[in-house]
């Protein structure tokens, strides 16, 4: 698992998926997480979900699915740069 710090207040986790070794991510930002998974199972389009959540909590806030990964951390970070935003205003 490799951690890097963005500019932002942002912690990003790379993460190995199990059976196709596909890059999942999860994305920590003022107190929240965003995972973004690939769907490994082989008989279905590549999809990846992503998902929001409170750090700690079981609780999943939002969820989505994209076809690339970079179009779901896209989808996932956005969502929490707003909810950064809600909580600063």
């Amino acid at each position: 698992m490799e951690r890097r710090l963005s500019p932002d207040p942002v912690v990003i986790e790379e993460i190995r998926g199990y059976a196709t070794q596909q890059t999942n991510k999860r994305i920590h930002m003022n107190g929240h997480t965003a995972d973004v998974l690939a769907d490994e199972r082989p008989d279905v389009p590549p999809v990846f979900h992503w998902f929001i959540q409170v750090e700690g909590s079981p609780e999943v806030l939002v969820w989505g699915q994209e076809t690339t990964l970079a179009d779901a951390e896209y989808q996932a970070r956005t969502y929490l740069e707003s909810l950064s935003q809600r909580k600063q205003a």
